[in-house]
C-alpha cells in the first residue's frame, strides 16, 4: 500500500519539474527570434570554391592570427564610362568579354552596331535596344555622356560606376591623329579646304571637277592604285604627317578653338572629335563652366561620390588590379590583349616644347584637375590595399604577358595552363578565350545582341562561332526604377 509520504515526494518531484522546464522552455522562446544572428556570427562559414570559367566568388576566406575575415563578394553590375582616347576600347573589351563569360545581360545600341548609345547625354527609348521584359542590363561599356539618372532607370540599383582618364597632352595626341583632327581648323597645316558648310556651291563644283580629274590622270599611271598606297601606310607616316599640325595648334589652342569648325551631324565624329576638356565633357560638365574653377572642384567631388572606381591609363595593370579587388573579380576576368595595347606606342610623337605643354594645360584645365585629383586618389586607395598589391600587380603582368604570348601563336595544340597563386586558383586558357581577347566592338555586338529575343539586327558572326553560344538565363526583375542617386 501506498503511504501518504510517498505520495507527497511524488507530486513534489513532479511539480519540480514541471518548473524546470517550463523555465527552459521560456528561455528557448525569449532568444529564438535572434537565432539567425546567432548562427550568422558563431557558426563558420561554409567554404567557397571558384569556378574555373564563371567565376561567382573571389577572395574565399582570408585567415590572419588565427581569425576568418570576409574580404568580398563578387559583383557583376558595372557601368563603364567609355571616354574618348583614353585606352577605353581595350577596356571596354574587357567588360563586354565580363558580361558574355558570366552570362549577363549587356546593354546595346538600337537596331544596329553604334559606338554609343544616346546622343550628348540623353538616352530615349530609340537609343537604345530594350532589355527583355523583366530583366534590367547589368554591363553597360559603349560611348555615352555621363547621365547617372539614364543609366540607372535601366540597371540595378546597386550598378557600380568605372571610367578611364588620361594624361591630358597624351590624350589630345592621340585624339588629333585618329580623328584626323586638322581638317575641322580651316587655315590649318593639312586642312586641304574648308569645312563644306563655309564653301560656296561653285567652289564644291569645282573641287569636284578637280578630283575627277585627279581620278583619270591617277588611271593612266603604272603603279598600284590609289587606295591601294593609302590602305599600306604604317601608323608611323600617317601620325607624323599630322605633327606639323599638332605642333601649330599647341603654340596657340585658344586661337585655334575660335575658328573650330566641326563637322554636321552627318559626319561620323560629330559627337566624338573634340579638342578641349574632352574628359570632363564625356562626364557631362557643361562647356559654360570651363573658366570657373569652384565649378569644376564640385563637379570632380561629386564624381568622386558617383564612381566606384577611376581607373589611370598611364597605371593600367595598378587599375585594373585594384579594379579586381573592388569587384572581387578573377585574375581571368581582367586579362586583356597586351600586345594590342602596347603597338601604337611605336608612333612617332611630336617635339612638344614644356611652354607648349603648360599653354594647353592651362587652357584645359577642368581636364587637367580632374586628371590630377584621379591620379592622386588612385594612389591613394593602392596604399590602402596592404604590402602584397605591388607583387599582385607583378604577378597580373606576367600572366598576362603569357596569355598574349600564347594566344599569338599560330600552332596553339593545348590549352595554357595558369598555375595557383596567391591571387588566383588555376585556370586554362583555351583558343576560344584567345578570341574573346582580340575581339572587335562590332564582333561582341553580333554576339551579345543574340540575348535580346525581339532584336532583327542580321547575325554577323563569322559561321564557326555560330551555334556556340547559349541562351542567358534571364534574372528576376528588380526593384522600381530610379531616376537619380540610389535613396534619392
Amino acid at each position: 500500500m501506498i503511504s501518504l509520504e510517498f505520495l507527497v515526494r511524488m507530486t513534489v518531484a513532479v511539480v519540480v519539474s514541471c518548473v524546470i522546464i517550463l523555465a527552459y522552455y521560456g528561455t528557448y522562446i525569449r532568444y529564438s527570434s535572434h537565432s539567425h544572428v546567432i548562427s550568422a556570427i558563431e557558426q563558420p562559414q561554409p567554404e567557397v570554391t571558384e569556378d574555373i570559367y564563371f567565376s561567382t566568388l573571389l577572395y574565399k576566406q582570408k585567415k590572419t592570427d588565427n581569425t576568418t575575415q570576409w574580404q568580398c563578394r563578387f559583383h557583376e553590375n558595372v557601368a563603364f564610362m567609355k571616354i574618348h582616347k583614353c585606352g577605353s576600347s581595350t577596356t571596354q573589351n574587357i567588360f563586354l568579354r565580363f558580361g558574355h563569360v558570366h552570362r549577363l545581360l549587356v546593354a546595346l545600341p538600337k537596331g544596329e552596331d553604334k559606338p554609343q548609345i544616346g546622343r550628348f547625354g540623353k538616352i530615349t527609348e530609340d537609343d537604345y535596344e530594350a532589355p527583355p521584359r523583366g530583366t534590367r542590363w547589368n554591363v553597360f561599356a559603349h560611348h555615352a555622356v555621363y547621365n547617372r539618372s539614364g543609366i540607372l532607370r535601366l540597371m540595378p540599383e546597386d550598378t557600380k560606376f568605372v571610367a578611364i582618364l588620361r594624361e591630358p597632352v597624351d590624350r589630345f595626341l592621340s585624339a588629333f591623329i585618329y580623328f584626323k583632327m586638322a581638317k575641322y581648323f580651316p587655315g590649318m597645316i593639312g586642312s586641304s579646304r574648308p569645312p563644306r558648310n563655309a564653301r560656296s556651291t561653285l567652289d564644291r563644283f569645282k573641287a569636284r571637277q578637280k578630283r575627277g580629274q585627279r581620278r583619270i590622270a591617277v588611271s593612266n599611271k603604272k603603279g598600284p592604285p590609289r587606295n591601294s598606297i593609302s590602305r599600306h601606310t604604317s601608323p608611323v607616316s600617317r601620325s607624323s604627317t599630322l605633327n606639323p599640325a599638332i605642333l601649330q595648334y599647341l603654340q596657340n589652342p585658344a586661337r585655334w578653338d575660335n575658328i573650330y569648325r566641326p563637322g554636321g551631324p552627318t559626319d561620323p565624329n560629330y559627337e566624338h572629335a573634340c579638342v578641349r576638356n574632352c574628359m570632363v565633357r564625356d562626364l557631362g560638365f557643361p562647356e559654360s563652366l570651363y573658366e570657373n574653377s569652384e565649378a569644376i572642384g564640385d563637379f570632380i567631388e561629386g564624381i568622386e561620390q558617383d564612381f566606384t572606381l577611376v581607373m589611370i591609363l598611364q597605371y593600367f595593370d595598378q587599375s585594373l588590379v585594384l579594379l579586381k579587388r573592388k569587384m572581387c573579380w578573377s585574375i581571368r576576368d581582367i586579362l586583356y590583349d597586351h600586345k594590342h595595347r602596347t603597338k601604337n606606342g611605336k608612333a612617332t610623337k611630336p617635339n612638344i616644347t614644356d611652354e607648349m605643354k603648360q599653354t594647353f594645360l592651362k587652357h584645359n584645365n577642368a581636364d587637367s584637375m580632374l586628371f590630377q585629383h584621379f591620379n592622386d586618389s588612385l594612389w591613394r586607395q593602392i596604399s590602402q590595399e596592404g604590402d602584397d598589391f605591388q607583387a599582385e600587380v607583378r604577378h597580373f603582368k606576367q600572366v598576362n604577358i603569357e596569355v598574349t604570348q600564347y594566344c599569338g601563336n599560330k600552332n596553339k595544340t593545348s590549352p595554357l595552363e595558369v598555375a595557383n597563386s596567391t591571387w588566383n586558383e588555376e585556370f586554362s586558357v583555351t583558343p576560344n578565350f584567345c578570341s574573346m581577347l582580340g575581339r572587335t566592338r562590332q564582333t561582341w555586338d553580333g554576339i551579345l545582341r543574340s540575348r535580346y529575343p525581339n532584336s532583327k539586327t542580321v547575325e554577323i558572326l563569322r559561321p564557326r562561332y555560330r551555334g556556340v553560344y547559349r541562351k542567358v538565363k534571364m534574372y528576376k526583375k528588380h526593384g522600381s526604377l530610379v531616376h537619380g542617386r540610389p535613396g534619392s
